[in-house]
């Protein structure tokens, strides 16, 4: 009688979205509660601290996912990876992504955003009178690592369609890797336009769609308020160095 064997797992852990953006976000929520409630009763305001921290677990947390996606997604063999990608797409997202509200990359695009308008509104009210310069940097770092995931997000989207059979057609001959859909992402988020590949299915290019909707909204909301903290800054420094003369 042959000895039991664990079957091979389809696909590894370190390839699934919810396990890349659950891991760094727990470690990064546990970090706030253990940082925000014994400081609760210091001098410094709770509401300052509480902003300042969410941003600080966003950034770290969502730095952690960037970094994690992009050495793990870039590392492998492109023919495995295309067969991983292939896999992920017919099965859709993990239970764990699901749980953590990952289940689309329209969630993510969405949450991150939300995430860095509220960063910015909680540094537009507190001010820096409140909050200091501290927490206005903070937000703008917030709202430039969002920026930042929604490229990602897509990235991953337009990689798993195209290893799926939705493909993309690049100007390149050469078989179209990873980092090729980066730049496509990239050049949507940033122009809003394609130029490095076209999608030549329908659902690729529902992608692409939906993608120059979200980056377009985002663009024109978080960057209006990035704007408005920017002068806030400035205008916080121009008084500053006015009063000591």
């Amino acid at each position: 009688m042959r000895p039991r064997t664990r079957p091979a797992r389809i696909v590894p852990f370190c390839y699934d979205d919810g396990v890349r953006g659950g891991i760094p976000l727990g470690v990064g929520v546990a970090g706030f509660v253990a940082i925000v409630f014994p400081q609760a009763g210091s001098g410094m305001s709770s509401r300052v601290l509480i902003a300042g921290m969410g941003c600080a677990v966003l950034i770290a947390a969502l730095g952690a996912y960037l970094i994690w996606t992009h050495h793990v997604f870039t590392r492998t063999d492109p023919a495995e990876l295309s067969r991983i990608g292939k896999v992920q797409y017919q099965r859709g997202p993990s239970p764990i992504a699901r749980l953590l509200g990952l289940g689309s990359t329209e969630n993510w695009a969405i949450s991150v955003a939300v995430a860095a308008v509220a960063g910015a509104i909680a540094a537009a009210v507190l001010g820096t009178q409140e909050g200091g310069t501290l927490l206005t940097l903070l937000a703008l770092f917030t709202a430039a690592i969002a920026w930042t995931t929604v490229v990602y997000a897509f990235a991953l989207r337009y990689f798993r369609l195209h290893s799926a059979g939705e493909l993309f057609a690049f100007d390149t001959e050469d078989q179209p890797r990873f980092v090729d859909f980066l730049t496509v992402a990239l050049m949507i988020s940033s122009a809003g336009a394609l130029s490095a590949a076209t999608p030549t299915t329908r659902a690729s290019l529902g992608a692409v769609r939906t993608h120059t909707v979200i980056a377009f909204a985002f663009n024109a909301l978080v960057i209006a308020m990035t704007v408005s903290l920017i002068s806030g800054l400035i205008a916080t420094f121009g008084g500053s160095s006015q009063s000591t003369v």
